[in-house]
Formats: C-alpha cells, sequence, structure tokens
C-alpha cells in the first residue's frame, strides 16, 4: 500500500520564515479583500427607502 502523503524528494522545502511571510501576505490580502467587500460605500444603495405597494395611499391629516 502506497503513503499518499508521501512528500517527493525533488520538490523543495521552504523554511519556517518563508512560510510565514507567504502566510502574512496571504492575511493581508484577505484583510484588505474583506475591508472592500464590507465598506459602507457599497451599501449606500441599500439605504434608499423601498417603493409603496400597488394601491396603497397616503394618509391624509383628518380635516379640523
Amino acid at each position: 500500500m502506497e503513503n499518499k502523503n508521501h512528500i517527493p524528494v525533488n520538490e523543495e522545502k521552504i523554511t519556517r520564515k518563508e512560510a510565514l511571510v507567504k502566510v502574512g501576505k496571504y492575511a493581508a490580502f484577505t484583510a484588505a479583500a474583506m475591508m472592500v467587500v464590507l465598506s459602507p460605500i457599497g451599501t449606500s444603495a441599500q439605504k434608499i427607502s423601498p417603493p409603496r405597494p400597488r394601491g396603497a395611499q397616503r394618509k391624509r391629516p383628518a380635516p379640523l
């Protein structure tokens, strides 16, 4: 039975420092992407009040 978790001999290993640098870049990119996705500028279109249902009329104040 062959071990599927075997690392090939000719594959270059990276140091712990290089791995941390790569993870740091990924984390920075992810944080920046989340800031863009969750920014309040994109949600400004949702602040518009929804239209009234058809047939609904405004209530007029009662005459004095």
